[in-house]
């Protein structure tokens, strides 16, 4: 079963780069997920479920988020 859980949410666009080997990486989990799961998603639905769930695992950028700017 995949790790991540991945719903529709409302999007916004943002440009970034990835390693040769990344890409690959990632077009295998959407493969992974999409046969596990029988659900179509996408490589940028999974890759915002990644990051949420990196950022909610990293305990110093939690209490980070709590600070006043």
């Amino acid at each position: 079963m995949p790790l991540l859980e991945v719903t529709q949410t409302r999007h916004l666009n943002a440009t970034v780069r990835f390693s040769d080997t990344t890409v690959l990486r990632i077009n295998r989990y959407v493969e992974f997920v999409r046969n596990q799961t029988g659900v179509r998603v996408e490589a940028d639905q999974i890759l915002d479920k990644a990051a949420n769930y990196a950022f909610d695992k990293d305990r110093e950028f939690l209490d980070y988020e709590k600070t006043p700017q």
